[in-house]
């Protein structure tokens, strides 16, 4: 009778995989709760956001000339670089996303919204939208 060892470890590494990954997500969603301030918008434009505001499964997204839009957001922390897919309506712009400590970065493209990004860019040409962000502490807003 063969045992029964082998496939018990497979699903053990099977198991601590999908919980690693569950993990890495929910740990990523948590990190981007909150509000976050514009630090650099490229290229330049007349469209650029003030601020993020990330609430549960809820992204506001507050422009300098005081009106704001409000959107559905997912993440994939599993790919690389991370996903970000920002819903409102019935349209849907695939982003990427990066998160380090209180900088979150922003890439997606240009002309096409349902075209994500492969990774940050690192030319003004780019054909792509890069957003960097600063959190915004509770001493900044008082």
């Amino acid at each position: 009778m063969p045992s029964k060892l082998p496939s018990l470890v497979v699903f053990a590494c099977l198991l601590a995989f999908v919980i690693g990954v569950g993990s890495a997500v929910a740990d990523d969603k948590a990190s981007l709760q909150g509000v976050w301030v514009l630090k650099s918008f490229e290229p330049e434009g007349n469209c650029e956001p003030a601020c993020l505001v990330f609430k549960g499964d809820s992204l506001v997204i507050r422009y300098k000339e005081l009106k704001e839009e409000k959107s559905a957001y997912k993440i994939d922390a599993t790919k690389s670089p991370k996903h970000l897919d920002l819903t409102r309506d019935d349209d849907t712009c695939l982003c990427i996303y990066d998160i380090k400590g209180d900088e979150l970065t922003i890439c997606m493209s240009e002309t096409d919204f349902r075209r994500r990004p492969v990774k940050f860019p690192t030319k003004p040409e780019s054909g792509f939208i890069l957003i960097v962000l600063k959190r915004k502490t509770l001493v900044e807003t008082r």
